[in-house]
């Protein structure tokens, strides 16, 4: 997902803001469990932004909390495969971006 937000800079000048709301941001997400969260969040941490596949979903392969009961088991053995889509698009995206990537310097030199 930082990848992600670092390859917006390709195509806009100005992506601090941007970069540091998913950074921050995505930190204080991952850090609680995606239970915590109410039921549309759930949905876009599995399905959309698949941070849940970062930590919550891993930990409970090894832990077997009673609060994963709601989900799905699958998504336990899910994670290298989400990480690997992942990596897919994000390369694909930041390939896209430094083929057409030019720069906002001086061209002088």
């Amino acid at each position: 997902m930082f990848t992600l937000s670092a390859s917006f800079s390709f195509w806009s000048v100005k992506t601090e803001n941007l970069r540091n709301l998913i950074f921050f941001n995505g930190r204080r997400i991952a850090g609680y469990p995606i239970s915590f969260y109410p039921g549309l969040i759930q949905k876009l941490l599995i399905f959309f932004i698949p941070f849940s596949f970062v930590n919550y979903f891993p930990a409970q392969f090894f832990l077997h909390k009673e609060e994963a009961q709601p989900f799905w088991s699958g998504y336990m053995y899910m994670t290298p495969i989400v990480g690997a889509g992942m990596f897919v698009l994000v390369y694909i995206i930041w390939s896209y971006g430094v083929k057409r990537y030019t720069s906002t310097g001086n061209s002088m030199y």
